[in-house]
């Protein structure tokens, strides 16, 4: 199975917005982390 690096990132993404948009900063910002992770990981 190959890694899907680019729909991480986007999973990641969406549960980052919803978390902003709820006021949960903290986590929002902790999810936002995971966004960008993936951009390190790709060949």
């Amino acid at each position: 199975m190959a890694d899907d690096y680019f729909g991480a990132a986007e999973s990641m993404q969406h549960d980052s917005r919803c978390l902003h948009d709820n006021r949960c900063w903290h986590n929002a910002c902790y999810f936002a982390g995971y966004v960008v992770e993936p951009t390190f990981i790709t060949p």
